[in-house]
């Protein structure tokens, strides 16, 4: 069971007087047990089983699997990206 965040905008930026939005991409994240395949539906749930006295769950146990998929953006390709980069 995967947990998805959708792409939003988060922000924006002036570039020559122009705001240019900060987008948080979209992400799918698949949180599970290395061992025994099992899947969780949150961090929490992850963190409980860990917590829980009654497995043998360790934190090196649970492994995240994250996709993220960017959307092309058009850029004005008369200026330099370098000037942008923090």
């Amino acid at each position: 069971m995967a947990i998805k965040e959708e792409a939003k905008i988060i922000g924006y930026r002036d570039m020559d007087g122009q705001q240019v939005p900060i987008i948080r991409c979209a992400t799918e994240t698949k949180i599970y047990h290395a061992d025994s395949g099992k899947e969780y539906d949150s961090e929490e749930a992850a963190k409980a089983d860990v917590d829980d006295p009654a497995t043998s769950t360790t934190a090196e146990h649970i492994k995240r699997d994250v996709k993220v998929t960017v959307e092309q953006q058009k850029i004005n390709m008369d200026r330099t990206c370098n000037k942008y980069r923090e």
